[in-house]
């Protein structure tokens, strides 16, 4: 394939931002349509829209070294006129069991034949439109270290229409071209080497059981190794340690129930005392909790979710600083030691 298509992304400093998703937008005219496909990929992800219908989602698992793009038929989803591509775009910033982050980047490229023999390419460069998505919570948790950031979507905050062709772009920036196509920390481009998924429904055919769970009323995730590492974006194991506290404010004498995932045994304190069986015993007022983490490994805690049965009647401050945002401080050592 013959490449005219640029990488683009936000004009920013930060070139491996922590789980930004992006909406990029290219509108353009067409006289005719004969037939029409489109090359696309992105570092880490893409969801794509032709004229608001949604076409698919990828590209697949692949090298850095030996990247891949997905080739995706799109003939009758383009019209005579006016016609918009868009793309929610996300970088996820950290490495995964499936994937290695190194830049943000989207990079697409339209090849349109018309019914007179024409031939017109419309390709990503500083000519499409980009604006961070503000409904996609960038500090989301992750599920575990195999996993990218779960899902955050506000839809009181979303730019509705926007993949709609009837939406002003007007106020949005001009996308910035960092590489040419085989330019940048991607290398060996080639079409994607497996099959889509077919997103065949699939139904049960009958119900065995079903069981009630209860899950926890307040949940805080902690990812441990960007607490002691944060310069290192990779999925390896490493060993970690440091410390997290917080002050809980309870108006009155109760025994409440936490859940630490992973489990890990005399790593829980309530007011200097180690939690037994996940009960935390506050008294009325103002109640410290700790939480010690140290792992030779690094990957039993990489993330980290502390969860509550319980929480109606509390507050929470930052112990170290009373008017902070953030009631959880963190502390790491320099160099995490093996136990």
């Amino acid at each position: 394939m013959t490449w005219s298509a640029q990488w683009i992304w936000l004009d920013q400093v930060d070139r491996r931002p922590y789980n930004q998703t992006v909406i990029a937008r290219k509108t353009f005219e067409l006289s005719t349509v004969a037939a029409a496909s489109l090359a696309i990929t992105a570092d880490s992800q893409y969801r794509l829209f032709i004229n608001g219908q949604w076409v698919e989602d990828g590209p697949c698992r692949s090298w850095p070294q030996h990247y891949q793009y997905d080739v995706l038929d799109v003939t009758t989803l383009l019209r005579p006129g006016r016609n918009v591509i868009a793309v929610v775009a996300i970088h996820f910033g950290i490495a995964t069991f499936h994937r290695i982050p190194q830049e943000a980047g989207l990079l697409a490229q339209l090849t349109v034949d018309t019914a007179d023999g024409q031939t017109f390419t419309i390709a990503t460069d500083e000519s499409w439109k980009v604006h961070e998505s503000p409904a996609h919570l960038r500090d989301a948790a992750r599920m575990c270290i195999q996993r990218e950031q779960s899902e955050w979507y506000d839809a009181r905050l979303a730019l509705n229409g926007a993949f709609e062709l009837a939406f002003d772009d007007g106020e949005w920036a001009a996308a910035r071209a960092y590489y040419p196509a085989h330019g940048g920390p991607w290398h060996d481009l080639h079409p994607r080497d497996v099959p889509f998924l077919t997103r065949e429904p699939m139904y049960p055919r009958c119900v065995r059981e079903t069981t009630l769970v209860h899950g926890p009323v307040q949940s805080v995730t902690f990812d441990v190794k960007r607490l002691c590492y944060p310069e290192d974006r990779s999925a390896n194991t490493v060993p970690m340690a440091g410390a997290l506290a917080t002050v809980l404010v309870s108006e009155q004498v109760r025994t409440v129930k936490a859940s630490l995932l992973p489990p890990l045994d005399g790593a829980l304190y309530c007011n200097g005392q180690p939690v037994a069986e996940g009960m935390l015993a506050l008294q009325a007022g103002e109640n410290l909790l700790t939480l010690i983490v140290h792992e030779a490994y690094g990957h039993a805690v990489y993330t980290l979710t502390l969860g509550f049965d319980e929480w109606h009647d509390f507050t929470q401050r930052n112990p170290c600083a009373a008017g902070d945002a953030n009631p959880w401080p963190g502390s790491a050592p320099s160099r995490p030691c093996h136990r």
